[in-house]
């Protein structure tokens, strides 16, 4: 379903003013300074990022819009970082050097604040209530499954290249390995990709190891620290602020307990983030089922 630019950023204008206004205050100053870089054209790179000048203090989003479902994610999960750099605008810049494993926290969060906006929103359909569950639940599983094998085929890799040279096959072998014990019986039979390391370029970005991890690990955290937004309400917010401020002052542990009161060393923050996941599936079923 094709859909307007204008469309597009109204309805992540409308989710974030009806759930967090400080980050829809931020969003709508982008969207009137123009800060997000959206045409699609030929010659220019795919994918979305975003970047910033620590001399000004501003941000950019470049993307590419196509007019399709997932500009409305992509949008807010840009915005997202660009709203964590501007926080961290005044501080001194080595204090703004943010670790991978926390970079994907705002984003992964901006993109929570847009779910829970469209899903409250009464003019949500439910064909695209179904459309984004589909993408929040699809998302859930590269990044808990399938990053996971990347993960644990790059740790087998290092540990084995250690002891010498190691052949294509049993590259091979090892990624097949990999996916067989992650995915279990979700996958087919016969629906290994025993050349997966060959196609990913993340592998091969030799100042960067186990690239995607930071992904999982930002994915579960702000999953974690909107379950706890929905708790605790409106007073969370600048506790979260604190820690997006914090981020690249201290270890992660002693940045979620000094802002947020949080242990994310106990296994039960974790298990919870991931059985949040819960009601999404139970929604897209119950969704799912109306249709049918």
């Amino acid at each position: 379903m094709k859909t307007s630019w204008e469309r597009v950023t109204a309805t992540v204008g409308a989710a974030f003013d009806g759930v967090y206004p400080g980050l829809a205050e931020y969003y709508h100053s982008v969207l009137d300074k123009r800060w997000i870089e959206s045409e699609a054209r030929h010659g220019k790179r795919p994918g979305a990022f975003c970047t910033g000048s620590p001399v000004t203090g501003e941000q950019r989003v470049y993307m590419n819009f196509s007019g399709t479902h997932g500009d409305l994610t992509t949008v807010a999960h840009e915005v997202g970082h660009a709203f964590h750099n501007h926080i961290m605008g005044d501080l001194r810049p080595m204090a703004r050097w943010v670790p991978m494993t926390l970079a994907e926290t705002a984003s992964i969060f901006g993109e929570r604040i847009l779910a829970e906006g469209c899903y409250k929103d009464e003019n949500t359909s439910e064909e695209q209530k179904l459309l984004m569950l589909d993408g929040e639940l699809t998302s859930a599983a590269v990044l808990l499954l399938d990053i996971t094998v990347r993960f644990e085929f790059e740790k087998a890799l290092y540990e084995e290249r250690s002891e010498g040279e190691m052949s294509v096959s049993r590259l091979k072998e090892i990624m097949v390995e990999k996916q067989r014990r992650l995915f279990g019986d979700v996958m087919l039979e016969g629906g290994e990709d025993p050349y997966f390391w060959a196609s990913k370029l993340h592998f091969y970005i030799t100042h960067v190891t186990f690239y995607n991890f930071p992904y999982t690990f930002g994915f579960l955290l702000s999953r974690a620290l909107f379950a706890r937004f929905r708790s605790e309400g409106p007073s969370f917010l600048p506790k979260y602020e604190e820690f997006l401020r914090l981020s690249a002052s201290d270890t992660v542990e002693k940045i979620a307990e000094r802002s947020m009161g949080v242990d994310v060393g106990s296994p039960a923050f974790w298990t919870d983030s991931i059985r949040s996941l819960e009601e999404p599936l139970e929604l897209y079923r119950e969704l799912l089922t109306g249709k049918s």
